[in-house]
């Protein structure tokens, strides 16, 4: 697969994700930028921030990891949308915004990782979330960390999501290595 093609399926597949986004908080969300890089640390310039104030959620298929990182006032909001009809039943659940947004990332790449699955006429079962409230360094630096353990990086691409409406933004990293990319080390 050709760059532009692996980039053009990601600018599809974060169309996919902004409309499940759109679908679980009751807000638009719009996709705003899919960046490529082939960078050994990708986007360390965008995830150069060290303020514990973001929430993200990591998660892999063989060739692939993904991370889904909410900026803790859009967290907040995202998880106050997505649970607002159920609020009462929560009163007991320990850390709801992390389970939610455990929950909305799960939703969100759900339509993401099959839209690449069909794409890489492959099946892909993604694996379950795990949350991490950090800042977005470590949050990169974990992402990489979970990647190693599978090979190194061929690509990375950065989907970046918003809602106007939400005051909210997302963005979603993904790790890439050659046998998924299909690109040339």
């Amino acid at each position: 697969m050709t760059a532009d093609a692996l980039t053009r399926l990601f600018q599809d597949a974060a169309a996919k994700g902004a409309g499940r986004l759109t679908e679980a908080t009751g807000s638009l969300w719009k996709t705003d930028a899919v960046e490529a890089s082939r960078e050994p640390v990708p986007f360390s310039a965008q995830f150069a921030g060290t303020a514990k104030d973001q929430f993200g959620s990591h998660f892999a298929i063989p060739g692939a990891t993904f991370l889904v990182v909410f900026p803790a006032q859009s967290g907040y909001l995202v998880a106050a949308c997505f649970t607002r009809e159920h609020e009462e039943s929560f009163g007991k659940v320990t850390d709801v915004v992390l389970k939610s947004l455990a929950e909305v990332a799960n939703i969100m790449l759900q339509p993401l990782v099959g839209h690449l699955a069909s794409a890489w006429k492959t099946p892909v079962i993604i694996s379950s979330p795990k949350m991490q409230a950090a800042s977005q360094k470590e949050l990169l630096d974990s992402a990489l960390k979970r990647f190693s353990e599978q090979g190194m990086v061929a690509a990375a691409y950065l989907l970046k999501l918003s809602s106007p409406d939400l005051f909210s933004e997302c963005a979603v990293l993904v790790l890439l290595d050659a046998s998924i990319s299909g690109l040339a080390l």
